[in-house]
């Protein structure tokens, strides 16, 4: 309930991201992510690219302790080569692949992909536009 005594329902987001009208599903961008040995876990959102008019994939990761911060950058840039070249053009993870100490999860464990960096600031960028 808002301070006017409203009620708000709001709808879970889908999940789907839709790339210059290509369907890209996030859990399968995931899983291969996730099959890197240095991932612990993973997620991927989309983010609304305005130089192109439409979401573009973005993906994040939380790594291993034993991967050295100095060694994140090279081994994301390895994980994202991999993963891109495992996939159709729309499936590439154009908006970059970052590393999050932990990921947003919800009391169940779910991972919370509205609460992502890339997924925040591209609806700030939609609702400000309103």
């Amino acid at each position: 309930m808002d301070s006017d005594g409203f009620l708000w329902f709001q709808d879970r987001q889908k999940e789907i991201i839709k790339y210059k009208g290509n369907m890209v599903a996030p859990a399968e961008l995931e899983n291969l992510l996730s099959a890197h040995p240095d991932v612990l876990e993973a997620a991927v959102c989309g983010y609304f690219d305005e130089s192109q008019q439409t979401d573009i994939p973005v993906g994040y990761v939380k790594l291993r302790d034993s991967v050295a911060i100095i060694d994140r950058a090279r081994l994301l840039g390895e994980i994202k080569k991999i993963v891109d070249d495992s996939v159709s053009s729309p499936k590439k993870l154009r908006g970059g692949l970052f590393y999050l100490a932990e990921l947003p999860k919800n009391a169940t464990g779910k991972t919370m992909r509205g609460l992502l960096p890339a997924r925040l600031e591209s609806d700030k960028k939609r609702w400000s536009k309103l």
